[in-house]
């Protein structure tokens, strides 16, 4: 019976972080119920396995030093709060030895998918990716300079009551012309 629970509580590790990819890749977040899961399990898949107090104490430590390393990466931005959190709940479950590997895997992983998204973003790639959200589109700023060019502010500003658009120093902007609604 020990055996089957064990097994059991094994297996929660790949599902949490199945579940937190899937999260994030569809999301971008990843929840924190997700991390703190994975973090109350191991203790039980510890003991149920068998694993010596001294090794447990390891595990533990390898999981908090994840956690400073993913805070520092969090406060330089290079990641999410989230993605620092579960890397390291699984830090916790998988040891020295394997954190390791985990941790270049998991930069060289970043590492791709950061190439891919600006090679998607770049200018040869955006006619294929026009109708894509977040990839084909321009920034604020050159969409309302391109909008300005065409006239198509001054139009919506004529239409408006109150409005006026001009393309000062600061770039086109639409102004309040006086009060508007004041009785």
């Amino acid at each position: 019976m020990l055996a089957y629970l064990a097994a059991a509580l094994v297996l929660v590790f790949p599902a949490l972080v199945i579940v937190g990819a899937l999260r994030d890749a569809t999301s971008y977040t990843i929840p924190n119920w997700i991390s703190l899961a994975l973090v109350g399990t191991f203790p039980l898949a510890a003991l149920a396995m068998g694993l010596p107090l001294p090794a447990i104490g390891l595990h533990l430590g390898i999981g908090f030093a994840a956690l400073v390393a993913g805070m520092a990466m969090f406060a330089l931005r290079w990641i999410g709060g989230g993605d620092a959190k579960l890397f390291a709940a699984a830090a916790l479950w998988l040891g020295l030895p394997a954190s390791i590997n985990f941790l270049l895997v998991t930069c060289i992983a970043g590492g791709a998918l950061a190439v891919m998204l600006l090679w998607l973003r770049s200018a040869w790639f955006r006619p294929i990716t026009a109708g894509a959200p977040g990839l084909g589109r321009a920034p604020g700023r050159a969409r309302r300079e391109r909008a300005l060019r065409r006239g198509d502010l001054r139009r919506r500003a004529r239409r408006l009551p109150g409005l006026s658009a001009d393309g000062g120093a600061g770039g086109p902007r639409l102004r309040l012309r006086g009060p508007v609604g004041c009785a």
